[in-house]
Formats: C-alpha cells, sequence, structure tokens
C-alpha cells in the first residue's frame, strides 16, 4: 500500500541530524521543504544572486515543487546554500519514519542520496 501524499508532511532530521526541514504542501498541491531548525544566524552567503546572500536561511524554502506520483515525490529541485547550487529532487518515504532523499543533475543516476528520519 501506498503512503498517502501528505505523509511526508512535517519535520525531518537530515542525515546525521545536521538540520531539520519542515514539509508543508503548497497552495499548488506541490511539496515545499523550509529550514525549520539551525542556526538563527546564518545567512545565504553563497548565494549566486548578490541581493540574497544577507537574507536568514531559517525559514527559508530549501525544497519545491515535489509532486507526490505512484508512492514518490518526483519533479522538484533543491537549494544547497552550502555551495549556492540548485539541484533536481526525488523522495520516497522507505519506513514510516524514514524517507530517502535524492538530489542530481540531470539524469538521477548522477546524484547523491540521503535519508532523514522523522523528528519525534
Amino acid at each position: 500500500a501506498q503512503p498517502a501524499p501528505d505523509a511526508i508532511v512535517g519535520d525531518w532530521w537530515t542525515e546525521g541530524k545536521e538540520g531539520r526541514i519542515r514539509f508543508v504542501r503548497s497552495a499548488d498541491g506541490t511539496y515545499t521543504g523550509v529550514i525549520a531548525s539551525g542556526s538563527e544566524v546564518a545567512t545565504d552567503i553563497n548565494n549566486k544572486d548578490p541581493a540574497l546572500r544577507k537574507r536568514r536561511l531559517l525559514g527559508a524554502a530549501i525544497i519545491w515543487h515535489l509532486r507526490p506520483d505512484d508512492g514518490e515525490y518526483v519533479d522538484g529541485y533543491v537549494y544547497n546554500p552550502r555551495n549556492g547550487e540548485t539541484y533536481r529532487i526525488k523522495a520516497e518515504l522507505t519506513g514510516k519514519a524514514t524517507l530517502k532523499i535524492r538530489g542530481y543533475l540531470g539524469i538521477s543516476l548522477f546524484g547523491q542520496s540521503q535519508t532523514w528520519t522523522r523528528v519525534e
């Protein structure tokens, strides 16, 4: 049985618990991931747009346009504040409290995966 599309909604620890991402459902039915914890003073210093380099990362949407499709979440984008780059992203719930995230360039073969855990 496939999880309900809203099963991704809520807070997730990134791999290694480096940060916490909160997934919310957007008005268009896609899902957005917002930085929910981290340094209050961290700013987006690596952004390619100089006008955004002073914005706070806490509360910033770094994942957007994930849409549910046959048990997965596909066609999304992820912004990496460490290098200022944006990648494609897909995700899949692999358990009640585990989410496999894959960021990639072009095709998902050329990418990197992480397993995130739901915040209790």
